[in-house]
């Protein structure tokens, strides 16, 4: 059986993925790059294949210093003492560029090639197209893969500390060239890039010190929020009671799960409003991959009904259920970006439209991509840093 998978729906790489581990005796995995993003959304799965004593084995290449350093480390200390093998592929004559995911099991075989890299752009949420493939083990296209990846073995490396360390310093050094990356013509800001120079400073002298290790944590948050959406989003009776308990976990102190904060002060407005936050919660989340535009507006007419709920609740939602392409808008991320890019984006974020949201992701996807950060809620992490760096208060 072959079926096409375009990062939709059930066709998304992150869950086919995760569904080719659980029976699979063997993992093949051979990329062009991969990133702690696309190891996050496969590390359970990936532990779990460790633990039962199954044989993983990746192979990634490291042209351009796309591959993190983060994930050959994450990855390699994953493998230690196992019989899982990690690779670097070297061969200076050509790029490195296959996305290639096999799984071998009893009495069958799924392999997925296409566009995808090991990313969360690539897993989840990137216009991607990759061949599933469903059949038998030992088949003219099962030998051919086996041809295959006997080459790529010979043409890589077991990577080792040292190399990882080696790495690093390659990886150093492609940064300033990051910086100036434009993604698709039309989309350079030249106000933007000429400040970015602010930032950079910034992410140079503080960026590991802060918002790495926030981010790392702030993901684990926003996991748990997204589950307890998705249990209130099933309620078939809301009450005043399940509605409380939601925003208090979400909004309330130091424990809460989301960013913003200052919402529950609110709670006098909108407590009796739990169907309309509600419908909210399922409208964003069965409506994930809308484009920011229509998806902003969508929330913006549920909101009118719920007081003293903001653009900011808002879109701690929408980057709640997708951290690809929204953004969460609030003074620690629009302060900074209007710093930044002046009159390139509106002054008054509680006029924002559809439109205005769709060009601030844009920016923000700029500052993102520029960094060569993980995706909307680590650049959301690092804007504040540096947000508070600015104003005297960072530490």
């Amino acid at each position: 059986m072959i079926k096409l998978l375009l990062n939709e729906g059930d066709t998304r790489l992150e869950s086919v993925l995760n569904k080719c581990f659980k029976d699979a005796k063997e993992v093949r995995i051979a990329v062009s790059f991969m990133k702690l993003s696309g190891l996050i959304l496969i590390r359970s799965s990936l532990v779990a294949a460790i633990q039962e004593g199954k044989k993983v084995s990746i192979i990634t290449g490291t042209d351009y210093g796309k591959t993190e350093p983060e994930a050959l480390e994450a990855i390699w200390t994953m493998f230690l003492g196992t019989k899982c093998e990690l690779r670097l592929a070297e061969n200076e004559k050509t790029m490195f560029n296959p996305k290639l995911y096999s799984f071998s099991k009893e009495g069958s075989l799924e392999v997925i090639i296409g566009s995808a890299n090991l990313s969360g752009g690539g897993l989840n949420n990137n216009n991607e197209c990759s061949v599933h493939y469903q059949g038998k083990p030992k088949c003219d296209f099962a030998s051919e893969i086996n041809t295959y990846w006997d080459k790529l073995l010979s043409g890589s490396r077991v990577v080792t500390e040292e190399m990882i360390e080696d790495y690093k310093t390659f990886f150093n050094e492609q940064k300033p060239t990051k910086y100036e990356v434009i993604r698709k013509p039309g989309s350079k800001d030249l106000n933007l890039v000429v400040k970015l120079d602010k930032l950079r400073k910034y992410y140079d002298n503080h960026g590991d010190d802060f918002y790495r290790d926030f981010f790392i944590y702030r993901g684990d948050n926003y996991a748990e929020a997204k589950r307890l959406l998705d249990q209130f989003c099933e309620m078939d009776h809301v009450n005043h009671q399940d509605f409380a308990t939601l925003m208090h976990k979400l909004v309330t102190g130091k424990a809460r799960l989301w960013g913003s904060n200052g919402l529950w002060r609110q709670k006098a407005k909108y407590e009796d409003k739990g169907i309309a936050f509600q419908k909210l919660a399922k409208t964003i989340r069965d409506n994930c991959s809308a484009e920011p535009e229509e998806l902003f507006d969508k929330g913006r007419r549920i909101i009118r009904d719920i007081p003293g709920v903001g653009f900011n609740v808002l879109t701690e939602v929408m980057i709640t259920y997708n951290p690809y392409d929204y953004a969460i808008l609030n003074n620690a991320s629009h302060t900074p970006l209007k710093h930044i890019v002046g009159t390139h984006i509106k002054g008054n974020v509680a006029s924002f439209t559809g439109k205005d949201y769709a060009r601030f992701c844009q920016l923000i996807q700029h500052v993102r991509e520029s960094f060569g950060l993980k995706d909307m809620m680590e650049a959301d992490c690092f804007l504040e840093g540096y947000y508070r760096y600015s104003n005297g208060t960072f530490n």
